[in-house]
């Protein structure tokens, strides 16, 4: 590639999707696929969006848990076929609250608060990232969307350190959507 010519597109193939429960804030916001929410909504308040999200994954509109809203997912789920996760995955559209762990609530995982918290977070890495000039020729991601990535990345490694390692690639997952937007 010639000096100062733009980077080839990066193709990712298919978005892999979680098998095993969501059982992190991050694995939430990766199975409700977050990013291309944030696409199709920037003039959408993340406390709506965080609303809308708690509200898929069996919260109520008071920021409490429904306790018939539990988790269905094991850890078993993880050594299921891929149809059968993709049979799951179809089933549980509509009762996103079911791919929690067994016997959990989103309440357990975090709280309204903390969502709402990470989206405006995300979000704001997202829209300053729109919003910024085009890079100049051989320049990398805008500032706004580095710094989130970067603090993501870190996050995750910090998971690494202490053996949360499903987490980890969750967050490192949203590392990668945040870059690749």
């Amino acid at each position: 590639m010639p000096p100062g010519a733009p980077p080839a597109p990066t193709d990712q193939g298919p978005r892999q999707e979680l098998s095993g429960p969501l059982d992190s804030l991050a694995k939430i916001l990766y199975d409700y696929d977050i990013g291309s929410k944030l696409d199709g909504n920037a003039a959408e308040e993340p406390e709506d969006i965080a609303m809308d999200i708690w509200m898929a994954y069996g919260g109520t509109e008071l920021g409490d848990d429904t306790v018939s809203k539990q988790g269905k997912r094991t850890k078993k789920a993880l050594k299921s076929s891929p149809q059968e996760q993709d049979k799951e995955r179809l089933s549980t559209e509509n009762s996103r609250w079911e791919r929690l762990p067994l016997g959990q609530t989103i309440e357990d995982i975090a709280s309204l608060e903390e969502l709402a918290t990470m989206l405006n977070g995300v979000s704001y890495g997202s829209v300053k990232a729109k919003a910024a000039p085009p890079a100049p020729p051989g320049g990398g991601m805008p500032p706004p969307m580095a710094e989130a990535s970067s603090l993501l990345t870190r996050y995750a490694a910090l998971l690494d350190m202490r053996g949360d390692f499903e987490i980890a690639d969750a967050v490192d997952a949203l590392a990668l959507l945040l870059v690749s937007k």
